[in-house]
């Protein structure tokens, strides 16, 4: 009986054939695989964010909010450029920009779904700066400038604008390995 009801939604999952965009979201349709519309929160019917597709999976919606955010990022160990180990965390605030529907399509087919393509993308930020300094340079003179820098290098193609950078952890640590 459960897999029968299974099937049921399954199938009524298929005939889905409209999509609504809450505020602020913006959405590609795929038709077959390829882009083909551009949505906005903003338009559909009644200026709602209502929007028609075919159902079938024929098209599909891909999505994707804009609200402001911040990214927490997990605890790094980083070797800088003069040896000694650091033990780094930081967060950013960013936001995905709907202004330019080319750089919103390479953000939904290159990084898809993947939630932590971000986050990573800020953590090289920080390793490629923190690798390339002294440790002197990032415990007194805090490069913020340039991880935020790196971090808009990184991700500027797809459209995510990175506001600020926080450090929530920065030591100085010992790199131990087990020999057996």
């Amino acid at each position: 009986m459960e897999k029968l009801w299974d099937f049921l939604i399954s199938v009524i999952g298929l005939l889905q054939f409209w999509v609504v965009l809450p505020n602020p979201a913006y959405s590609w349709v795929f038709t077959l695989g390829r882009p083909t519309r551009y949505l906005g929160h903003d338009d559909g019917w009644f200026g709602t964010g209502f929007h028609l597709k075919a159902p079938f999976n024929i098209e599909e919606a891909a999505p994707i909010s804009t609200h402001e955010e911040w990214a927490d990022l997990a605890v790094q160990s980083i070797a800088t450029s003069d040896g000694h180990a650091m033990t780094l965390q930081g967060t950013f605030r960013y936001k995905i920009l709907a202004d330019d529907s080319a750089k919103l399509l390479s953000y939904i087919v290159e990084l898809g779904d993947e939630d932590k393509a971000v986050p990573l993308a800020f953590q090289a930020a920080i390793a490629s700066v923190a690798a390339a300094s002294t440790l002197h340079n990032l415990t007194a003179l805090s490069p913020d400038d340039a991880i935020l820098e790196a971090a808009r290098r990184n991700l500027n193609r797809y459209g995510v604008k990175t506001f600020e950078f926080r450090w929530i952890q920065r030591s100085a640590g010992r790199q131990l390995r087990l020999i057996m």
